[in-house]
């Protein structure tokens, strides 16, 4: 792919002017392509949903929610966070910092044991956690608006107007509490969008080939706010990003 050919994300932009530092075969390609299927899939439910949908700018519910995410997913947050201004990034991580001593207080054996989890451990302090009495650290304390809508990841957009069907005939609503008195049977497919297909590709970024046993396995995923306390606090990368040409300069190995 040239420059001056249309970019890979399907912006309708020229790549130079949209994502110049990403290869269109990487991993981050793969997972923003993802990002931009699932939005483009939400305008079509749009249309059918006729205003049905409850979700909506400048509500909260869901960015107090326990988030994990993938690392390639805090990778694409990180390469946003480097168009940061110094201010804006250094407001950010304090309160990282902040955000984090809180969880310590609210969830202490969790955190610890998050620390220093082996991968088989984490979805079982994952589960254990709920909401957290803070908001996601990129909510906009005064507009009440995400700063990393773009590229909030997958999880967060799918949270509150989706569903998905891991079994034939057998429909699970990823909705917010305040659907539980609006959805039906005969208006699920109006409200909810399906994303049995685009949820089942998503998880194949989790899957990762243990070399030692020859075998692929699920690699876990951690919350949000401990890869950036990880990240700032305790590795103090600032807007760095570990193997970024393995993940963004070259074509996906898997």
């Amino acid at each position: 792919m040239g420059r001056n050919d249309l970019c890979f994300c399907m912006s309708g932009k020229k790549k130079k002017n949209c994502h110049p530092d990403i290869n269109e075969e990487s991993e981050a390609a793969a997972k923003i392509i993802i990002y931009n299927q699932l939005e483009n899939n939400f305008k079509e439910h749009i249309q059918i949903a006729s205003g049905l949908s409850l979700c909506g700018p400048g509500c909260t519910d869901c960015c107090y929610d326990y988030f994990t995410v993938q690392s390639i997913e805090f990778d694409l947050i990180i390469n946003e966070l480097a168009k940061w201004d110094e201010e804006k990034l250094n407001n950010l991580i304090k309160r990282v910092d902040k955000y984090w001593s809180i969880l310590k207080d609210e969830y202490p054996a969790a955190t610890q044991l998050l620390l220093k989890a082996t991968a088989n451990d984490v979805e079982e302090i994952n589960s254990s956690i709920d909401k957290t009495s803070f908001p996601c650290v990129f909510l906009d304390e005064t507009t009440h608006l995400c700063q990393i809508y773009d590229f909030r990841p997958f999880k967060c957009r799918i949270f509150g107007t989706t569903y998905y069907c891991p079994q034939p005939n057998s429909a699970y609503g990823i909705a917010c509490i305040k659907y539980e008195n609006v959805l039906t049977d005969d208006n699920f497919d109006a409200i909810l969008c399906d994303v049995t297909v685009l949820l089942d590709e998503n998880t194949t970024f989790s899957i990762i080939q243990d070399r030692k046993r020859n075998v692929a396995v699920l690699n876990c995923e951690y919350p949000l706010i401990y890869y950036l306390y990880q990240h700032f606090i305790v590795k103090k990368l600032g807007v760095s990003i570990v193997n970024f040409d393995e993940k963004f300069k070259k074509p996906r190995s898997n």
